[in-house]
């Protein structure tokens, strides 16, 4: 995987890159982010096996934890929309477009995600440059990253371009605000459709450190002797809960993607035509 990557990495030469791409796709991201922070503080929630009883809905509570997804989105949707684009232009395919720059995105994705998680997961992390230096800790959970991102941005791309083409781009239209900010949020829901599972395991990897396990939940799905490994994690969710938990939550992480992904389009679209 590493080898692939450099490969892909050392194929896009700086000085091919398109600018204004990256900078559409940071903005969007950052748009996105405000829209759809709170519902992801909740999914975080309830994902980490907590109860959403017990959860406080307060403005503070709802958008706890996130400088770091600001930022890290920011920069996730730069490579992506910069990466996308550039590599559209050199294979001409959407599908394999979409999945290099999630390739790419996923070494940015999953460190700032492991400390957006433990950050919206427990009131007493503090970010640490003791975490932040330590390339171990920040970056577990990286190889289910890659199995979420990769098809993830894919199928996101492709159902995008596919609304576009078929009502605008094939009459001679240019796509409008609203459907750009409508073709987002259904172009993030159907991923999400697919990929959602992955995220829940990223998430309970992601949740734990050797001095935060998560002793309240109703099984040993969340201990950290569970956690290192995905086929235990999927063993332990399956034989406990059944098929279903896999999509436990999937509704605040639905809400959530098609905001998102909502704000993220439509402003990269209205960007573009600046």
């Amino acid at each position: 995987m590493t080898s692939l990557l450099s490969l892909l990495l050392s194929q896009l030469s700086p000085s091919q890159f398109t600018p204004p791409q990256y900078i559409y796709g940071g903005l969007g991201g950052m748009f996105g982010i405000l829209l759809s922070h709170p519902l992801d503080t909740i999914k975080t929630h309830i994902q980490t096996g907590k109860s959403l009883s017990a959860f406080k809905p307060s403005i503070t509570n709802l958008y706890r934890g996130i400088t770091v997804p600001l930022i890290g989105v920011g920069i996730e949707k730069a490579i992506v929309f910069g990466t996308y684009n550039y590599a559209l232009e050199k294979t001409n395919c959407i599908p394999l477009s979409g999945a290099i720059a999630g390739l790419s995105a996923s070494l940015i994705v999953s460190p700032y995600e492991r400390l957006k998680i433990l950050k919206q997961s427990s009131q007493s992390f503090k970010i640490s440059p003791l975490y932040i230096l330590n390339p171990q800790f920040m970056f577990k959970g990286l190889g289910v990253t890659f199995t979420r991102e990769v098809p993830g941005f894919a199928i996101y791309f492709s159902v995008y371009e596919h609304l576009k083409y078929t009502t605008y781009t094939q009459h001679n239209k240019e796509i409008t605000g609203l459907s750009s900010f409508i073709y987002g949020g259904v172009s993030g829901l159907t991923a999400w459709i697919f990929i959602y599972p992955q995220d829940k395991i990223k998430t309970i990897i992601q949740s734990n450190t050797h001095s935060n396990t998560h002793s309240n939940t109703q099984s040993n799905i969340h201990n950290t002797k569970n956690v290192n490994s995905i086929v235990n994690i999927v063993k332990n969710m399956y034989s406990t809960y059944g098929i279903t938990y896999f999509y436990k939550g999937f509704s605040w992480a639905a809400g959530r993607a098609m905001l998102l992904h909502s704000g993220t389009f439509y402003m990269v679209g209205l960007l573009n035509k600046e």
